[in-house]
């Protein structure tokens, strides 16, 4: 996974940069935690976003992991 080239604008620095951290803390819980166990809640808290804004970036938890995948 790669972060934003230099000529994306903020927004769209800002977006990506959150959907990763969403993406790394959730796979990071998947090492020790089974998938029906973990919280998105949790994982919010540690990249400190609200989880409406989980469900913006991934509408459902195994997103997560197709996102991951790609």
């Amino acid at each position: 996974m790669t972060l934003p080239e230099q000529g994306c604008s903020l927004r769209e620095k800002k977006f990506v940069k959150t959907k990763v951290s969403l993406m790394q803390e959730f796979m990071k819980r998947l090492k020790s935690t089974r998938f029906s166990e973990i919280s998105i809640k949790e994982v919010c808290e540690t990249v400190e976003v609200s989880e409406s804004t989980f469900y913006n970036y991934f509408p459902q938890k195994v997103d997560v992991v197709c996102y991951f995948k790609n």
